[in-house]
């Protein structure tokens, strides 16, 4: 079930850990791999996911959008790179690397977008547009 790995308190945590390594230069880098595992999974099965799951993804596409409204579309060719983007930047966190203050805020920002979204799918709530 594609939900399994799409879950609101992934991306909690990330945002949480996020923070905390912004803040104290330390991080729980199992809690980022959820998150991680989380993009990379959407990166990679994104499309099929559609099928799926429309109802999920209709969610992560608004957070996609309010992210990265120059798209147009969730589903244009370039999300998957700004997701891999996403991705390197928690891997540097994760491994506890030095990070830029700008790409500390865009992957707070993005992680902190999901979140909301998909806090609001698991509770039957319409997504916020």
């Amino acid at each position: 079930m594609p939900h399994a790995r799409l879950k609101a308190d992934f991306f909690k945590a990330v945002v949480s850990e996020i923070y905390t390594f912004a803040t104290t230069g330390n991080c729980d880098a199992q809690l980022l791999n959820l998150g991680i595992d989380s993009l990379k999974f959407l990166a990679s099965d994104g499309p099929e996911l559609r099928d799926l799951s429309p109802k999920i993804m209709e969610y992560v596409d608004i957070a996609l959008l309010r992210i990265y409204p120059h798209m147009g579309s969730a589903q244009a060719p370039e999300i998957t790179g700004l997701l891999e983007d996403e991705i390197k930047i928690l891997e540097k966190i994760a491994n506890k690397e030095r990070v830029p203050a700008d790409e500390l805020q865009q992957v707070h920002t993005f992680c902190n977008e999901i979140w909301v979204q998909l806090r609001m799918f698991e509770r039957g709530l319409q997504p916020l547009r």
